[in-house]
């Protein structure tokens, strides 16, 4: 089971950084951390190397997130 930790960038726009916040804590598969800043941890873990890939480019392409870091990937 696929484990990464993710640092977030999010961009300037409130509305859109509420949105983006929405919609990743709604995700099952998304721990989300305390937001600092522009700056957001969260965990998300996957059933499968596929699945993180296709998680990772969701969140990368959310309206609001301007980066998206990996601090830490582990596919144990």
């Amino acid at each position: 089971m696929p484990v990464n930790a993710l640092l977030l960038t999010l961009n300037d726009s409130l509305e859109q950084r509420k949105s983006a916040l929405e919609q990743l804590s709604n995700h099952s598969q998304i721990e989300v951390g305390q937001l600092e800043d522009r700056w957001l941890p969260v965990v998300a873990e996957s059933n499968n190397t596929k699945n993180s890939h296709e998680l990772h480019e969701w969140i990368e392409q959310l309206p609001g997130v301007n980066f998206v870091d990996i601090v830490f990937a582990s596919v144990s």
